[in-house]
């Protein structure tokens, strides 16, 4: 993977959360440890989650919302820059980080 980014890159933006730890791991590596990490999801992700999964009556799920939860949590907290489509999502991204 490391050979298809370029060299030269000012910033990683990941617009949902499941490949945050990857863009943190990048941004680990000497080559790029002054990228900024900008992370701009167009929804929260646990209740929508949960809405899907509640529609389809899938049970025992709760361990996947936790690490959707914890995982986007981390994202907002971790980011340089967060960004949101809603002021609704800019409250509970706010309140996160």
């Amino acid at each position: 993977m490391l050979r298809n980014i370029p060299i030269n890159i000012d910033v990683i933006h990941v617009e949902q959360p499941w490949l945050w730890p990857l863009a943190v791991k990048i941004k680990g590596l000497r080559a790029y440890t002054s990228v900024l990490l900008v992370y701009g999801s167009q929804n929260i992700e646990e209740p929508l989650k949960r809405g899907i999964f509640d529609n389809y009556n899938v049970d025992d799920a709760e361990d996947f919302l936790n690490e959707v939860n914890n995982l986007e949590r981390r994202a907002a907290r971790e980011a340089d820059l967060t960004i949101a489509v809603t002021q609704e999502e800019a409250d509970v991204l706010t309140s996160w980080a």
